[in-house]
């Protein structure tokens, strides 16, 4: 994607309630497992005091007092961890996630100048995955990586992209990480 092009907040995944932020841009970050262990133990222990608090050894007098503002920063922190990292292997790809992060489990219904249209559904290997379809300016697509067992012929792939309103110069590249790295 081309960044200047998508009107998305480039920042901490879900550390901030504003709709507007809710859909992040973030690059990925690759590390072992080891790297991402120490990492949420570090994030975990500058909020040890949540349990004291669930514990309710810290009483709390107001409905949202700081320490439930630190469980939400926690929170934010973990799930930024969690969809901005992957395996080194995948390095090549330099990838950058464009992440949706709701705040309700309800059906909200987003006005018609939103980016983000109603929850969807669709049926694949035999599961119902939920989605949101996204509006984007088409020309903020520059690249296009496939992964390594995407059989598709490239001359295929062209034409999708020019039936689907793609009319423009995009790169097509074949990722050489394996998925099983």
């Amino acid at each position: 994607f081309d960044r200047e092009k998508l009107d998305v907040y480039d920042g901490i995944i879900g550390n901030n309630l504003d709709p507007k932020h809710r859909l992040t841009l973030s690059d990925i970050s690759y590390m072992d497992i080891n790297v991402i262990e120490c990492l949420a133990e570090r994030i975990l222990s500058r909020y040890s005091f949540i349990k004291k608090y669930y514990m309710n050894e810290i009483i709390s007098t107001s409905k949202f007092n700081r320490y439930d503002k630190c469980i939400l920063e926690l929170i934010s922190n973990i799930i930024h961890l969690n969809t901005t990292t992957k395996n080194p292997a995948f390095k090549e790809e330099k990838e950058v996630r464009l992440v949706y992060q709701t705040l309700d489990t309800g059906r909200y219904e987003y006005p018609e100048s939103s980016s983000i249209k109603d929850l969807k559904y669709r049926i694949s290997n035999n599961q119902i995955i939920s989605y949101y379809e996204l509006g984007f300016p088409k020309d903020a697509v520059s690249e296009l990586i496939l992964g390594p067992n995407n059989k598709f012929k490239e001359s295929d792939i062209v034409n999708f992209l020019q039936y689907n309103g793609f009319e423009h110069s995009i790169k097509i590249l074949k990722s050489k990480a394996s998925y099983g790295a």
